[in-house]
């Protein structure tokens, strides 16, 4: 590196990391060939011979940054034309010092050798192609840029794995087991007695089905990107968004919660054994008995603690299956989904002892949720019908299945003036239908000034708590009921989770 007074050259540091280039030259050489003997020893140093006016000159280029600065010596005074040293430089031209790229990235001061700079921010290489105009950054020079990520290098590598996977248990069920030929006759697999070679595919698939080791969230089994098992045992890719099965917990109450700062005034201590185990069902496999002792310091301590006890339950593990657990600072309240997608995906509490109330969370309840009121003379604004509705003089039949038992046809023929007076029938005529009443079962309807809909929630929670309406009148369309409702319960692609 050169130290300049004004623009003349005064001291020279030698770079103890590059050694010096000592080049021959001979009475006969010429620019030409001199320029071939310093490129002829690949020592970074690049030389041209270039004509300038009527003149031809030497060009030495050395590599960008400022410790590559070139100092040129000459032994012989005939050679002093190339010389370039604090003491004779004069018939020598330093078209361009050598110096560092100079930038500022997130308000630090970077340099750099080279313009391409690929060290400065992880993964990310660019090159840097214009100077400020006075020297001096400022807001107008900055160059802003966001990174996103590269979707298509996932998807390719999801579908290569389910391709892969596939041709694999082809492969491996003609070797361990039966198929046919071309004439339909039946061939024996050279494996199909190999207990080894059966055990081996077997464990394979437990694992491409089962959750990945010491995750509890995020994508722990394959059905978080999409791929599902099909009952032959391939892969598949879901090309849609389905939904996942979502619990929601109620209003936390316990004495150490502040509802307003949504978070824990004191520590929840729980000793085990102490009335705070509950079992939760997750895509059909219900859990152990889980017990939630430990010393909580804060909610999001609670949270953390719920989602670990449950993913770490024996059961649950063993069946692939796991849930996110969330808390609302809206509704003050616990929700919990699960891992996996579609009509299958549930995650609702089969057995909650007394305690976790006090946490929000009760065995679950099945809720199916109709769509808004369209009857010609209904008034969303006030809620009433214009025109009494008299449900006699229409086909207002229906029968619904609550938790596997369904009902008597039930037929509304009263007359109505608010959705009020009808959703406090509703729920009358439903309740006191002779077959459920035999069951024990019962719902409650409510009804959403805002949307509009009536809902209908099971009295009863848990796995087996389930709602539908297995038949509908005609007329009963108008007031957003139908067998097509849907709830609580995961669903394909379409419809909504707990009317959401």
């Amino acid at each position: 590196a050169w130290t300049y007074t004004g623009s003349d050259p005064t001291s020279f540091a030698t770079n103890t990391d590059r050694e010096a280039l000592s080049v021959n030259v001979t009475a006969t050489d010429s620019l030409d060939t001199i320029a071939e003997k310093i490129n002829s020893k690949n020592a970074g140093v690049q030389a041209s011979v270039i004509k300038v006016d009527d003149k031809y000159q030497l060009t030495l280029t050395a590599p960008s940054g400022a410790s590559n600065a070139m100092q040129i010596s000459v032994d012989n005074p005939s050679l002093d034309g190339f010389s370039f040293t604090a003491t004779n430089y004069s018939n020598v031209s330093e078209t361009q010092k050598a110096s560092d790229a100079k930038l500022t990235v997130n308000g630090l001061a970077v340099t750099r050798e080279s313009n391409t700079i690929d060290d400065v921010i992880s993964g990310l290489n660019f090159t840097i192609n214009k100077i400020t105009d006075d020297g001096v950054a400022t807001t107008d020079d900055s160059l802003t840029f966001s990174v996103t990520a590269d979707k298509s290098a996932a998807e390719t590598a999801v579908r290569g794995f389910v391709a892969a996977y596939n041709a694999f248990q082809e492969t491996t069920n003609k070797l361990v087991g039966y198929t046919r030929d071309a004439d339909n006759n039946l061939v024996r697999g050279d494996l199909a007695s190999d207990s080894s070679a059966r055990s081996t595919i077997n464990r394979m698939r437990s694992l491409i089905g089962g959750a990945v080791p010491g995750l509890e969230s995020g994508f722990t089994v394959l059905t978080n990107v999409g791929i599902r098992t099909e009952r032959d045992g391939s892969l598949s890719i879901s090309e849609s968004d389905p939904t996942q099965g979502k619990t929601f917990g109620s209003l936390i109450t316990n004495a150490n919660f502040d509802a307003l700062a949504h978070e824990l005034t004191a520590p929840v201590t729980i000793a085990a054994g102490s009335g705070y185990n509950f079992k939760i069902n997750v895509d059909g496999v219900t859990s152990n008995s889980i017990d939630l002792a430990g010393t909580y310091n804060s909610i999001e301590e609670l949270r953390a603690g719920l989602q670990s006890k449950i993913n770490s339950d024996g059961a649950l593990k063993a069946g692939g299956v796991g849930v996110d657990v969330g808390f609302d600072t809206t509704t003050n309240s616990f929700n919990f989904t699960s891992h996996d997608y579609g009509s299958a995906s549930q995650a609702v509490f089969t057995v909650t002892s007394a305690n976790m109330a006090s946490l929000g969370i009760a065995p679950t309840q099945a809720n199916i949720v109709g769509s808004a009121v369209t009857q010609s003379t209904f008034d969303p604004l006030t809620e009433n019908f214009t025109i009494p509705l008299n449900a006699a003089s229409g086909n207002y039949d229906f029968k619904v299945n609550l938790n596997g038992v369904e009902s008597n046809s039930i037929t509304l023929t009263g007359t109505y003036n608010t959705a009020e007076q009808l959703r406090v029938d509703l729920q009358t005529q439903i309740n006191n239908d002779s077959k459920l009443l035999v069951a024990g079962l019962s719902l409650s309807v409510s009804y959403n000034t805002s949307t509009d809909n009536f809902s209908f929630i099971s009295n009863t929670g848990g796995a087996d708590s389930a709602v539908g309406f297995t038949a509908t009148g005609t007329d009963m369309s108008k007031l957003g009921i139908n067998s097509a409702m849907s709830g609580t319960r995961g669903v394909d692609v379409e419809g909504t989770v707990n009317g959401v």
